[in-house]
């Protein structure tokens, strides 16, 4: 984790890098328990994270 802007919401905050897409969000737009970004739980990535 490092500190800098969220790719979503472009807040200053300490980030989390999505495994799956490679964003640096904020732990409001990161899914402790699945691991991803919230865009990869409402996108594309939703089928590869039910599997």
């Amino acid at each position: 984790m490092n500190t800098g802007l969220c790719d979503i919401c472009k807040k200053v905050a300490i980030l989390y890098t999505c495994p799956l897409c490679g964003r640096r969000v904020c732990s409001e737009h990161f899914d402790i328990r699945r691991g991803v970004c919230v865009e990869c739980i409402r996108g594309r990535y939703l089928r590869y994270l039910d599997r």
